[in-house]
C-alpha cells in the first residue's frame, strides 16, 4: 500500500511540475512574441523616419506622446530642423543587446543609434526609445512614446532649435620669406599698363 501512494504522489509531482513549466514556458513565449511585435512596431517607424514621413510617423505615437505635441507641432518641427540643418543619410539602428520583452510596468524599452548627414558635420547619438501598448482607433498595437530627444538628445519639449551659419575669417597665408601672400584686408585693385 506504501508503494502505491509513493508511485500516486511521484507520478502527481512530476505532472504537476510538468504543468508549472508549461505555463512558465507559455508566460515566456507570449512575453517574446510581444517583443517581437514591438520590434516590427519601431522598424515601421524607423522606415518612415529614414524617408522623412513625419505625418505617418505621428500616427505611431503613444496617447501620451499625442497629448503633449499635436500633429501639425510634430510635423512642422521635424520639417523645420531636418530642412535647417539640410538632413539626408538618416539612419535608425536600433540596438538590441538582449531579448525584447515587457518591464514590470508593461513597456519595453531599447536604445538606438541615430545618424544623420547635415550641412556641416553629421549628427550621431544614442538615444532611448520606450514603447507601450494601447489600443488606438480599435488596434492594439505597440506605439512610441516620443519626446524632443528623438531629435536631439538634449532637446526638451518647449526648447527651440536655431542654426545660424556665419563666413569664417580668412587667415594670412605667407611665403618662405615672411612676405604677405595673401590677406585678409580689402585692397582696391589698380590696372596697371606696360
Amino acid at each position: 500500500m506504501k508503494k502505491a501512494w509513493f508511485c500516486f504522489w511521484s507520478v502527481f509531482l512530476v505532472i504537476l511540475s510538468g504543468f508549472f513549466f508549461l505555463i512558465w514556458d507559455y508566460w515566456q513565449q507570449g512575453s517574446k512574441q510581444e517583443g517581437e511585435m514591438a520590434k516590427a512596431a519601431f522598424t515601421a517607424y524607423t522606415a518612415k523616419w529614414k524617408q522623412q514621413q513625419f505625418s505617418d510617423m505621428y500616427e505611431q505615437l503613444s496617447l501620451d506622446a499625442k497629448a503633449k505635441v499635436s500633429k501639425e507641432e510634430f510635423v512642422s518641427r521635424y520639417e523645420n530642423i531636418y530642412s535647417g540643418i539640410e538632413a539626408t543619410h538618416i539612419s535608425v539602428e536600433p540596438l538590441y543587446n538582449e531579448d525584447v520583452v515587457p518591464g514590470e510596468d508593461g513597456k519595453i524599452s531599447f536604445h538606438y543609434r541615430l545618424s544623420v548627414q547635415t550641412f556641416g558635420e553629421p549628427i550621431s547619438f544614442t538615444g532611448k526609445a520606450i514603447l507601450v501598448k494601447e489600443t488606438q482607433n480599435d488596434k492594439q498595437d505597440w506605439y512610441i512614446n516620443w519626446n524632443p530627444s528623438f531629435l536631439l538628445p538634449e532637446l526638451e519639449h518647449g526648447d527651440k532649435l536655431r542654426v545660424n551659419t556665419f563666413r569664417p575669417k580668412r587667415g594670412e597665408v605667407l611665403d618662405r620669406a615672411g612676405r604677405r601672400v595673401a590677406v585678409t584686408s580689402r585692397q582696391s585693385a589698380a590696372n596697371q599698363g606696360l
